[in-house]
């Protein structure tokens, strides 16, 4: 059986089993969900002898993670104290200075991985105008059903399985996989990116659109990103917590209509030592008709996993589909030629969002064969031109 009629074979089976979920085009993945606390918190605070002067414990059993969401921030210059993030084991998730905790009115925690999270504020009482709330938190479960592949060919594995793998594409995911991140966004939606530069991470605009900072700046003349925390290295499931991560330091430029957006990391938070991190080189060229791709993501939001062997099928200028195996969480992964250059950024599953289930299922019963979207590199490099170094 040809590719082609495997694709239709096994997407046939698929969309059969569609008829209770949403077949919207883009795809990231709502990986945590929002519980508001608004929880107002202010002097005066009584030290009791430890450093501690307010501690409050948060849960969400079973969670894997956790994020927190502080607004209404008032700090006063000169104030020295720490907001501590402890795990129920007393472990320290994370710690912030004041200066960093009170800099703007809302603050974003980076991603604890804990179902319980105690924050404490340590400092020396009164802390006189200090005053914050801890508006909401984010929590992830591991949703049934997550891992269901809604693409052609639902087909991939982690990044350091390479058993059986030909040695070029083995070798190609080796030296890719540590440009590639998963992208944490302020709503609980996560995305894939990869470095271009040292300081640079493409991606797609509907993920950065995701991002409650950039909602809440967006009409600014520079509008932030800071809620976006960017994981590198999160190959193992469960243990993300020796990963590299950084936080989003600005939007550089995004494109609507192409669906792309540069952000700019922070080089120095990506290498260890005198290592650095390699980038992936962007060709300016379209992908060539049958050409073999490689992708390498994080479906649904799980530990970095590729995908390979899969082909190109180039429409137009603004548009190449492919069949790799993609799945919500895919969004802003990188489409790698062989020669490591990449071609194109996946944005879309195969799915049109104004088609019904049943209209699918009619398609497929003619014989059209559904695959994923992506956007060519030339017109990509022609947006971003003159914004990466």
């Amino acid at each position: 059986m040809s590719r082609a009629n495997l694709g239709a074979a096994v997407l046939a089976g698929i969309v059969l089993n569609l008829v209770a979920l949403s077949v919207a085009e883009a795809q990231p993945y709502q990986e945590a969900l929002e519980k508001s606390l608004g929880l107002q918190v202010k002097g005066p605070f009584v030290d009791r002898g430890d450093g501690v002067v307010w501690q409050q414990e948060f849960r969400v059993s079973g969670s894997t993670y956790l994020r927190l969401i502080f607004g209404g921030i008032q700090s006063p210059p000169g104030l020295q104290y720490d907001v501590v993030m402890r795990s129920g084991e007393d472990r320290v998730l994370a710690r912030y200075r004041a200066a960093e905790f009170g800099r703007q009115a809302v603050f974003y925690t980076g991603v604890l991985f804990s179902d319980t999270v105690r924050v404490e504020l340590e400092g020396k009482a009164p802390l006189s105008g200090l005053a914050f709330r801890v508006e909401t938190v984010l929590y992830q479960v591991d949703l049934q059903g997550r891992t269901s592949a809604l693409s052609l060919v639902p087909d991939w594995r982690n990044v350091l399985d390479l058993s059986g793998v030909p040695d070029p594409a083995a070798d190609l995911v080796t030296r890719a996989r540590e440009a590639v991140a998963k992208l944490y966004m302020g709503s609980g939606a996560v995305c894939t990116g990869f470095l271009v530069s040292s300081s640079a991470l493409l991606t797609n605009f509907h993920c950065l659109n995701e991002s409650t900072e950039y909602q809440r700046t967006r009409t600014q003349p520079s509008p932030g990103c800071r809620d976006i925390e960017m994981q590198f290295d999160f190959n193992r499931q469960l243990s993300p917590d020796p990963v590299v991560k950084t936080q989003c330091r600005r939007v550089v430029t995004a494109d609507k209509e192409v669906d792309i957006a540069v952000l700019e990391v922070d080089p120095a938070a990506l290498s260890s030592g005198k290592i650095t991190r390699r980038s992936l080189r962007l060709a300016n060229r379209p992908a060539t008709p049958s050409e073999e791709l490689l992708v390498i993501h994080h479906p649904g939001g799980l530990a970095k996993q590729f995908s390979f062997a899969c082909r190109a099928f180039p429409v137009n200028d603004t548009l190449v589909e492919h069949d790799c195996s993609t799945i919500p969480g895919s969004s802003g992964a990188a489409l790698i030629a062989r020669d490591g250059t990449v071609v194109g950024i996946h944005y879309a599953g195969p799915y049109d969002d104004s088609l019904t289930v049943g209209e699918i299922n009619a398609m497929v019963r003619r014989g059209h064969i559904f695959r994923n979207k992506a956007r060519p590199m030339p017109i990509v490099v022609d947006r971003i031109r003159g914004f990466v170094p």
